[in-house]
């Protein structure tokens, strides 16, 4: 039978040093899987512009290639662009109107928390 000299203690600490080992082997690996992956994108991303030629700028562009340049069939449209307010909108604009128009009048109904009457003139 085989004895080992450092014990129960010296057994717990080579299993803890091989856990220790295999998990640094581990994340280094990942690692340089990682760097790997990265260096291949860079490449492909480096031939696809290569590939692509020379980009010049639309105002390096000769007039007449713009002018020939094909436009959009429909130009897109977004309802902030076009100025239409959104939806619900309108009545709550209506209601802080009357709001202020009261207000300016001297009469505010709005009996929010932290509003005091005024003070009885004597």
């Amino acid at each position: 039978e085989l004895v080992w000299a450092g014990g129960r203690t010296g057994a717990a600490v080579a299993q803890g040093l091989y856990w220790w080992r295999s998990a640094v082997a581990r994340a280094a690996g990942s690692l340089s899987r990682y760097r790997e992956r990265r260096r291949l994108a860079k490449a492909a991303r480096l031939a696809a512009i290569a590939a692509a030629g020379p980009m010049i700028p639309p105002e390096r562009l000769p007039a007449a290639e713009l002018a020939a340049a094909p436009l959009p069939a429909e130009p897109a449209v977004n309802d902030i662009a076009s100025g239409a307010p959104p939806e619900g909108g309108n009545e709550r604009r209506q209601r802080r109107g009357k709001r202020r128009k009261a207000k300016a009048d001297g009469a505010d109904d709005s009996g929010g928390p932290g509003q005091t009457e005024p003070a009885p003139s004597a």
